[in-house]
Formats: structure tokens, sequence, C-alpha cells
């Protein structure tokens, strides 16, 4: 059998350096254009969609993953959400209306407008005041949560004759900008 030995040697050298004066000072620049930042007066810049989960037993949609839409608005003084209010197959076809409640966990952010109003009601989402005297952007972020109702018939039990086993529905909702 053969042993093999390894040897590492290692070497350091110092240097040294003498400083010297400056002199001279100058300047050195980048100069560059922006180009399209951020699109219209009212550009998305985000839109995820959301993931609810549907409980036969009460009738009613649950949001697992909350939708979210972010944009930047210029000019606008105000953006309203407002749910569809219909359930809708993968390919956009109506099944069936539901009520829309926006609940406690949906959020609105505004940035770069401290004084923006924000109502969040049961289905629909109004921000106001965001119009900046200067003429610059704010940024809005919505976190979209809350449950969707199937409609019930007289006797009080679900009418969700028209939902197929392990299909995939969307619920819509509009994103609005005004001045």
């Amino acid at each position: 059998m053969k042993n093999i030995i390894a040897t590492t040697i290692a070497l350091t050298i110092a240097t040294s350096a003498s400083a010297s004066s400056t002199l001279t000072a100058g300047n050195a620049t980048w100069g560059g254009t922006s180009g399209t930042v951020h699109g219209g007066d009212c550009a998305f810049t985000k839109n995820q969609p959301g993931v609810m989960e549907y409980n036969s037993t009460t009738g009613v949609w649950s949001t697992k993953t909350n939708a979210v839409v972010i944009l930047k608005n210029k000019n606008g003084n105000n953006v309203y959400v407002t749910a569809d209010e219909n359930l809708r197959t993968s390919a956009g076809v109506i099944v069936s209306p539901v009520q829309v409640n926006y609940g406690s966990g949906t959020t609105v952010t505004v940035k770069g407008k401290s004084d923006a109003s924000v109502n969040i009601n049961d289905d629909d989402i109004a921000v106001g005041n965001l119009k900046r005297s200067n003429g610059k952007r704010t940024k809005l972020t919505f976190s979209l949560n809350g449950t969707a109702t199937m409609p019930s018939f007289i006797d009080g039990s679900t009418n969700d004759l028209e939902l197929d086993d392990d299909t995939q529905y969307k619920i819509n909702h509009e994103v609005t900008c005004v001045q």
C-alpha cells in the first residue's frame, strides 16, 4: 500500500506602498435617460391572483391567499376597487352571482401621500386624496382578502347547483383610476 503525503507550503509576501500627496481633484459622472419607468397615469406593476376555497356546507368561498394589485398613480385623485360579484369559470363564463365581502384581512397601502383616505367596504374599496401637488406619483398596494357567498334558495339552503366538481372558478375585481 502506498502512502501519499501532501505538503502545503504557504508563502506570504508582504508589500509596502508609500502614500503620495494629491495634486488635483476632478469629477466623473454617469449620464443617461430613465426611459419609460411608469407608463401612463395609472400604471399597474403587479397583478397577482389570489386563491379561494369553497365550503359546500356553508356555501362560502374563502380566500386562502390574497390577490395583490400594485399600481403607480399620477394625476388621478381616486382609485376604486369593485367586486364583480359573479362567480365565473376560468374562461370567464358567469356561473352564479355571489355576495362579496372584503373582510378584515383586506389591506391598502399608499406610499407618497401621507394624507390619503382609505375606505374598505363589504364589496368595494375607495382610496382618495391621491394627487400630489408636485406632480409625482403615488404607489398603491391592494391585498384583497375576504369571502364570497353563494345565493340561497327560499328554504335557506345553498344554491350551488351550477357548480361542477373539481373545477376552477374565479371572481373578478375591477380597479379604476379616476381624476
